[in-house]
């Protein structure tokens, strides 16, 4: 009888702390994800890429909204990179009137510091200056785990705009992910590897490999 009762316990403890995992997961995301918003309003007043138009040539206003992103790539996005946090936030710009809608990704800390951003249409207008940088020393295990980081990475890009992610290549210590637009490659995201198994840096060129000619 004691014997049963014991094992009673130890499964209505299993099963009640599993469901508190369950339930602690999403509101521990929600509010890593709440910090973040509350910390990019704060970084949309102050930063200078952002607001500058004489010096970088456009001026960036946001709008008081977030583009979700969906449940499973958020998933991805956690287990592959979980230093950061990654969130979507509506802006209104002005480069010629009158100012257009763009997404713009931004990326934080684990503690929700903004560290940089890229825009959504990453072809129109350039990323952070930080951006290039922003993924240094990001740890993986194994070739297949930098693959699939990149792809990761990549799927967070090519969903905001309905593209798509093409051939993925590693090659000299260097990752190549394809952005296909339309019928046909329109990026190449570059990740450069280190020696130690770590990312270093992260840029984005046109399909033959050249930089991107921002129209801003």
């Amino acid at each position: 009888m004691i014997k049963h009762q014991k094992i009673l316990s130890m499964f209505f403890a299993l099963f009640f702390g599993t469901m508190l995992l369950i339930v602690a997961g999403p509101a521990a995301a929600q509010a890593r994800e709440s910090e973040m918003e509350k910390a990019a309003i704060s970084f949309f007043s102050s930063s200078d890429e952002l607001r500058n138009s004489a010096k970088y040539g456009f001026s960036a206003d946001f709008t008081g909204a977030f583009r979700p992103i969906s449940h499973e790539l958020r998933s991805e996005l956690e287990i592959s990179f979980p230093e950061k946090i990654f969130s979507i936030a509506k802006m209104k710009v002005l480069i010629d009137l009158p100012p257009k809608d763009y997404d713009l990704i931004l990326i934080a800390d684990k503690n929700g510091r903004i560290e940089g951003f890229m825009w959504a249409s990453y072809w129109m207008i350039h990323p952070s200056k930080s951006f290039e940088m922003i993924f240094k020393d990001h740890r993986i295990r194994s070739n297949k785990d930098a693959l699939l980081h990149a792809k990761v990475l990549a799927g967070l890009i090519t969903s905001l705009n309905d593209d798509r992610i093409g051939n993925i290549e590693m090659k000299n210590g260097e990752i190549k992910v394809e952005l296909i637009k339309g019928q046909g490659v329109f990026g190449i995201l570059h990740i450069k590897m280190t020696k130690k198994m770590r990312f270093n840096r992260v840029i984005i060129t046109d399909p033959d490999g050249r930089k991107l000619r921002y129209f801003v």
